[in-house]
């Protein structure tokens, strides 16, 4: 079994940015077989949330699964997501063109 330390100060594990990154071939079975890269970047006013599909596919869908309370708008070119509780937080998105990976 793994050893495991709980911090009671969180002092000590503050780390700015917080980056995370991940990957999966949960999609094999389509054409191409793509693989599915996501990395997150947590700094103290933003999360940056990159994802990254490694095939010859020309197009693919990112979903974000919400809990049932969350609901999302379009306000001025801007997504809000508001919750029952605490302010609205604003997101965007942003596109890349699609590169052919070796």
């Amino acid at each position: 079994m793994g050893t495991y330390q709980v911090f009671d100060d969180l002092e000590r594990f503050k780390v700015s940015p917080l980056l995370v990154s991940a990957a999966h071939d949960g999609y094999r079975r389509l054409p191409g077989r793509p693989v599915h890269r996501r990395h997150w970047q947590l700094a103290e006013d933003r999360l940056v949330v990159s994802d990254r599909i490694e095939s010859e596919v020309r197009s693919a869908v990112a979903r974000f699964h919400l809990h049932p309370q969350a609901k999302a708008s379009i306000e001025e070119a801007c997504g809000v997501l508001r919750l029952p509780v605490g302010a609205p937080i604003r997101w965007r998105v942003s596109f890349f063109k699609h590169r052919n990976l070796p």
